[in-house]
Formats: structure tokens, sequence, C-alpha cells
């Protein structure tokens, strides 16, 4: 494992950004969809499903490159956890 490139620390750190832009346009399209339809209730809207499941692959990419560089136990795999348990499909 290289200090850059795919399964560097440098590229989950990279995975985690990523998560957090597409994190920020899901919520920003759910705000729009409440904003159309106030009453809606219910699952993500289809069209934005991609999206979140794009972000999840991004978390769960960067936990793995944590994982291996630094443990099950290291904080910054449990933060890409945390995020994906956040993330709504």
């Amino acid at each position: 494992m290289g200090r850059y490139g795919p399964g560097s620390v440098e590229h989950g750190h990279e995975l985690l950004k990523f998560s957090d832009v597409l994190s920020a346009q899901l919520e920003e399209e759910c705000r729009r969809e409440l904003d159309k339809d106030p009453l809606r209730t219910g699952s993500l809207p289809a069209r934005l499903t991609p999206l979140a499941a794009e972000a999840r692959a991004a978390l769960r990419e960067a936990a793995g490159v944590f994982r291996a560089h630094f443990g099950e136990g290291d904080r910054r795999c449990r933060e890409a956890e945390e995020k994906m348990g956040q993330l709504t499909l």
C-alpha cells in the first residue's frame, strides 16, 4: 500500500470528502422534494437512490482502507461506518 493511489490513507480521506459532497447534495435534493410536497413521508425518491448508493459505496471503501491501515477500532473507520448508518436507502 503506497502513500498515494488506491488503497492509500490519502485515498481514504478523499473518499470521505467525496461522500460528504454526495451527502450534502442528497440532503439538498430531499429538501427540494419536501418543498414540493410538505406532507411527503416514506422512503427516498427513486431518482435519489443512486446518489445515496454512491455515497454508501464511497464510505464502505473508505472504511475498508482505514481498517486495512489502522484496524477495526480506528476513529476514521468508525466515522465512515457511522456516516453509512445515517444514509437512508
